[in-house]
């Protein structure tokens, strides 16, 4: 099976449940028709096709990235029963980040944290982020598109 039913978003049970009674196990088989939110269709016809779906001006949108360009990335954990004041049940709390940073010619740094210690890692860690962001740059465009 190369694009079953589960990757489509957000697929509410019962229309699951019409797939499966008329026998549709994939998303290239699923009827036109068939009654799906935006990115739902947009997910089909991509699989259907066999191409990408690029909305907007993504040539134009990367065009205007200047360095220094940050990459960021952060794990989180989720406790059933709250470990910290103010959190709730599941709640994700932030324990480690790493951010790569491009310049201009090419150059790469790289910043990192990993909270080891039982105490709550929140605070430390936002701190240590924004000292690893530092203050020069700018932000991205805020033109996203909504797909749904």
């Amino acid at each position: 099976m190369d694009h079953g039913l589960d990757e489509l978003p957000r697929l509410s049970a019962e229309k699951r449940a019409q797939l499966d009674a008329s026998g549709v196990r994939e998303v290239r088989d699923i009827p036109p028709e068939f009654p799906m939110s935006f990115t739902q269709h947009l997910i089909r016809r991509a699989v259907v096709s066999n191409a990408d779906i690029v909305r907007g001006d993504l040539a134009g949108s990367l065009a205007e990235i200047r360095p220094p360009v940050r990459h960021l990335d952060f794990e989180t954990f989720a406790p059933a029963i709250p470990r910290f004041p103010g959190t709730r049940p599941y709640e994700g709390i932030p324990f480690l980040f790493s951010v790569h940073t491009e310049r201009d010619g090419g150059q790469t740094e790289h910043a990192d944290y990993l909270h080891e210690r039982a105490d709550d890692p929140r605070r430390i860690l936002a701190d240590r982020l924004v000292q690893a962001l530092g203050s020069k740059g700018r932000s991205a465009s805020t033109r996203v598109s909504r797909l749904e």
